[in-house]
């Protein structure tokens, strides 16, 4: 959307808004890409709001309990204990988990 809408915008409208908001110098843009975050970063977003709308109708719907909205606990320290895990479960020489 924020995408969309930098798109629709003509340069000069918000060379004008930033310059507003930030007092900064508006000169130093010279294209609405530098307006913007990137594309790998913005489907990144996309993404992470798909699946916690899906979580959260999944809840809604009772198909799974509320203990999944936890988004806390599903971080990388997380992930990285059940990977540690998985491996001390396979044999000394074994790389397959």
């Amino acid at each position: 959307m924020w995408s969309a809408w930098i798109e629709s915008t003509r340069i000069a409208d918000l060379k004008e808004k930033i310059s507003q908001l930030f007092l900064a110098d508006s000169n130093s843009i010279t294209s609405k890409s530098k307006l913007f975050i990137t594309i790998p970063a913005l489907f990144s977003i996309e993404l992470n709001a798909h699946s916690l709308t899906y979580l959260a109708v999944l809840v809604a719907d009772q198909q799974i309990t509320e203990e999944a909205l936890n988004i806390s606990l599903f971080n990388s320290q997380m992930c990285e204990a059940t990977f540690r895990a998985a491996r001390s479960m396979s044999g000394p020489f074994s790389s397959v988990v």
